[in-house]
């Protein structure tokens, strides 16, 4: 493998790896603002109520966001292991590459 693809590789890798740190960290987030809004006993339409709500939503939104990004990165790295797989199957970014992809 050449150095090019060795370095692209490894840059797809890493990101994938970081981006699905990130979604369950963001899923986790997600799922303790719902259960603060659930368990909220602030009257509905408070300056609190909203506040909890915002912050759902936010937290909804970056989710969507950090998925939507991994999906791009997924494809890019989908397209460099195109590239090297067949010449390369023991290499161990390879093998790595298509742990993430599986």
């Amino acid at each position: 493998m050449n150095p090019q693809q060795q370095k692209t590789l490894r840059i797809q890798v890493g990101a994938v790896t970081r981006l699905k740190k990130e979604v369950g960290i963001y899923e986790q987030e997600l799922q303790e603002a719902q259960d603060k809004v659930s368990s909220a006993t602030y009257e509905p339409g408070s300056y609190e109520m909203k506040h909890l709500n915002d912050l759902r939503d936010e937290a909804d939104a970056t989710l969507k966001d950090v998925v939507r990004r991994l999906e791009d990165f997924k494809k890019k790295l989908r397209a460099a292991l195109k590239d090297v797989e067949t010449q390369f199957p023991d290499d161990e970014l390879v093998i790595e590459a298509k742990r993430l992809l599986a």
